[in-house]
C-alpha cells in the first residue's frame, strides 16, 4: 500500500442538529444569523476547515447541491488553487457563498441596493440552491470578462456554519476534476482528489512552500439532498422603475425549478401592479426567450426541447443572447464519465419524437438500441485496437461481452421492458447476458432513478460515479464497505439513462445528461475510444 499523503476526512454527523439564530432586530432574518447549537466535534472540525481557509488552502464541504471545493474569496492565493487543483479553465467564474446578507453587501458596490425582484427571490429560497448575478465591487478581470458576481446562501447547515465560522465568503465551484460528474458524496471527493490535493505545494523555482498541500480537508456529512447544482440566474438589468422590458434571465437550470421562480415573479408583478408589457419575463438559457404578447398572461411561455440547441459564443445585446453562454462555464464540457453514456426516450413518456434532429418516425424496439449500443462499442474497441497497434486487444474484439448500466424509474415502462427483452437473475436486478449479431453478449444491471424528478436529482451523478467504478481510496472501513456494495457494478461499458420530463428540477436533469451525452467516453475509459459523434438518443417504444 502506497505511503503517500492522503488529505483527511473530518467527519461532521447529524449536520441537521446544527442550529441558528435569525438576526435580532426588526431587519432580515438572514441579515446576521449566528450559529445557536453545534456539537463539540462538529464545531472542533470546522475551526480546523477555518484555519485552512484563513492560511490559503482549500476545503471540500458539503452543500445541499453538491460537494463543493472551498476557497477564502478574498485570497486571490487560495481561488488560484481552486483552478490549478481542478484544471479548471481560468475564464470560468467561481460562485460565492455567503452566510448572510451582511456579508453580500461586503462583496457588491457600495451604491448597490438589492432590488425588489431580487428581494422576492431572497424570501422565496434562500437558504438554498438559487444563485444570484449581482455587479461585483472588485471586478477579478477588466472588461471584457464579466463584470459580475454570483452569489448563494446555500441551506446545508454545515455549510452555513462553515461561513460563518470562518467569517469569510467562500468561493466554491464543485469539488471534482473538471468536466468530471460533480460528487454528492465526500468519498466521491477524496477518490477524485484526495491524493492529489495532498501533494505539497511547489513554486516555480521548486521550492516547497506549503507541505500540507493545496485541499487541507474534506468534511464529511453524508450525502447531499438535492444532488444537482444550484439554479443561476441573473437579473441585473431588471428595474422596478425603468420604462425598458423586464427580463429575469435563467443562465442556469439547477434545484430551483423555474416554475418556482415563475411563480415568485409573478407574484411580485401583482404585488408592483405590472400588468401587460410591464410584466416581467423569464427567459431560459437554450430556450427560445418568450414572444412579447406571452408577457400578457400570468406566467411567460417558455419552449423547452429536449434537445439542447447549438449554440454560439459570440456575445449579443439582443434577445437572441439567452441562446449564447452569457456565463462562461456554459462553453465547457461537464458532468461526464470516462464512459459513453446515452440517452433513452420511452415512447409513454413521450408519444412524439422528442429527437428534433432526427428522421426517424418510429421508435426503435428496445433489442434495436442494445445492438446498435454494441455496435458502437466493438467498432470503437477495433478502433483504438488498430490505432494503437495492440494485435491482443484488435484479436479480442471479434467476439466481446459488454456491460450496460441502465438508470431507470421505478415501475416505469422502460424498466418494465428491460426484464422481457433479458432475463433476470437475481434480486440485484443484474440482467442475464443477451447475443447480440452472434458475436457480442450483453450484460444489464438497473439503478434505480427513484419515482420523481426530485430522485432522479439525488441518483443522478452518484449512480454515474458507482457504474463508472470510480471510488479509489475508501476515506475509512465503513466508508470502505459501503463502497464495496455500491461497486459491484464497477466498470461497465456504457451508460443508459431513461429522460424526465423537463419540469421542476426535471430541466436540471436533463440538462446535467445532455451534457454526458455530448460528453461521455472523452476519458476513454476500459480502452473504449470517444463515441460522442454517433447515435447516443434513442426514441424507444415500450409498447407491451
Amino acid at each position: 500500500m502506497s505511503s503517500a499523503r492522503l488529505v483527511p476526512v473530518l467527519p461532521c454527523p447529524e449536520p441537521e442538529a446544527i442550529a441558528f439564530a435569525p438576526s435580532s432586530g426588526c431587519g432580515h432574518s438572514l441579515e446576521d444569523p449566528q450559529i445557536a447549537r453545534i456539537s463539540p466535534t462538529t464545531h472542533e472540525h470546522l475551526r480546523i476547515a477555518a484555519r485552512h481557509l484563513r492560511a490559503s488552502r482549500l476545503v471540500a464541504f458539503p452543500t445541499e447541491t453538491v460537494y463543493g471545493l472551498g476557497a477564502n474569496t478574498l485570497d486571490p492565493v487560495a481561488t488560484a488553487k481552486v483552478y490549478a487543483l481542478k484544471g479548471r479553465p481560468s475564464d470560468n467564474p467561481l460562485i460565492v457563498h455567503v452566510s448572510s446578507l451582511r456579508m453580500l453587501r461586503s462583496l457588491i458596490p457600495e451604491s448597490e441596493t438589492i432590488s425588489d425582484l431580487y428581494l422576492a427571490l431572497i424570501d422565496a429560497f434562500w437558504p438554498g440552491p438559487l444563485t444570484l448575478l449581482f455587479p461585483a465591487r472588485n471586478p477579478p478581470r477588466p472588461p471584457p470578462a464579466p463584470q459580475t458576481i454570483g452569489i448563494r446562501l446555500p441551506s446545508h447547515p454545515l455549510a452555513r456554519a462553515l461561513i460563518t465560522e470562518a467569517n469569510l465568503p467562500i468561493s466554491a465551484p464543485s469539488a471534482n476534476s473538471s468536466g468530471r460528474p460533480s460528487p454528492t458524496e465526500a468519498a466521491h471527493v477524496f477518490a477524485d482528489l484526495g491524493r492529489k490535493g495532498a501533494e505539497p505545494v511547489i513554486d516555480a523555482e521548486g521550492k516547497v512552500v506549503d507541505e500540507v498541500g493545496m485541499l487541507g480537508c474534506i468534511l464529511d456529512a453524508g450525502p447531499c439532498a438535492v444532488g444537482v447544482e444550484s439554479t443561476v440566474v441573473d437579473g441585473t438589468q431588471w428595474s422596478a422603475e425603468a420604462a425598458r422590458p423586464r427580463v429575469l434571465k435563467v443562465l442556469r437550470p439547477g434545484g430551483v425549478g423555474v416554475e418556482e421562480i415563475e411563480n415568485v415573479v409573478a407574484a411580485l408583478d401583482e404585488k408592483l401592479g405590472f400588468t401587460g408589457a410591464q410584466k416581467t419575463s423569464v427567459w431560459v438559457y437554450g430556450r427560445d426567450p418568450p414572444a412579447a404578447s406571452s408577457r400578457t398572461t400570468a406566467s411567460p411561455t417558455m419552449v423547452h426541447s429536449p434537445i439542447p440547441q447549438r449554440q454560439s459564443c459570440v456575445s449579443s445585446s439582443t434577445p437572441a443572447e439567452i441562446h449564447n453562454p452569457t456565463t462562461p462555464g456554459m462553453k465547457y464540457k461537464h458532468y461526464s464519465p470516462s464512459i459513453p453514456v446515452y440517452l433513452l426516450y420511452p415512447t409513454d413518456r413521450f408519444p412524439t419524437n422528442p429527437l428534433q434532429d432526427q428522421t426517424a418516425t418510429a421508435p426503435a424496439k428496445l433489442e434495436q438500441v442494445w445492438r446498435h449500443v454494441a455496435d458502437q462499442l466493438v467498432a470503437a474497441r477495433l478502433d483504438g485496437a488498430i490505432a494503437e497497434g495492440d494485435a491482443s486487444s484488435k484479436s479480442g474484439c471479434s467476439r466481446k461481452r459488454l456491460r450496460f448500466g441502465v438508470m431507470a424509474f421505478d415501475n416505469s415502462s422502460l424498466r418494465h421492458a428491460l426484464k422481457f427483452t433479458t432475463h433476470a437473475v437475481s434480486p440485484a436486478q443484474r440482467i442475464q447476458v443477451q447475443d447480440v449479431e452472434n458475436d457480442t453478449e450483453i450484460e444489464t444491471e438497473i439503478k434505480t432513478l427513484g419515482c420523481t424528478e426530485e430522485d432522479a436529482a439525488r441518483a443522478l451523478f452518484r449512480d454515474m460515479l458507482a457504474f463508472e467504478g470510480t471510488f479509489g481510496v475508501a476515506t475509512d472501513e465503513a466508508a470502505a464497505s459501503r463502497l464495496r456494495q455500491a461497486s459491484s457494478s464497477a466498470g461497465v461499458d456504457a451508460i443508459l439513462i431513461e429522460a424526465c420530463l423537463e419540469k421542476g428540477v426535471g430541466l436540471a436533469v436533463m440538462e446535467r445528461v445532455n451534457k454526458a451525452v455530448g460528453g461521455g467516453g472523452t476519458g476513454k475509459g476500459l480502452g473504449v475510444r470517444d463515441v460522442q459523434e454517433a447515435q447516443k438518443r434513442f426514441w424507444v417504444d415500450v409498447s407491451p
